[in-house]
């Protein structure tokens, strides 16, 4: 069972072997509940908690590495 509270309301979903089950309708994926619920697209694992939006460490490290990298050999005075 997953639980989400979406604008005051308690959204309950109950996960299957062949999907997800939500308001007397089965689903495949949690996205669509997620949409069903808000009206709009989401990640459905994000939308319910299972996964959040930052990024790992070590990839955040990387990332950081190669703009520091690049920003090194810029030649100097050009342009951003």
């Amino acid at each position: 069972m997953l639980a989400r509270e979406w604008r005051g309301k308690l959204e309950r979903v109950t996960v299957l072997e062949d999907g997800y089950a939500w308001n007397g309708n089965t689903y495949g994926s949690l996205s669509a509940i997620a949409k069903a619920i808000t009206g709009t697209s989401w990640n459905g694992h994000r939308f319910f908690g299972l996964r959040s939006g930052c990024k790992s460490p070590a990839r955040m490290t990387a990332r950081a590495d190669k703009a520091a990298r690049s920003v090194a050999f810029r030649p100097s005075g050009a342009a951003l």
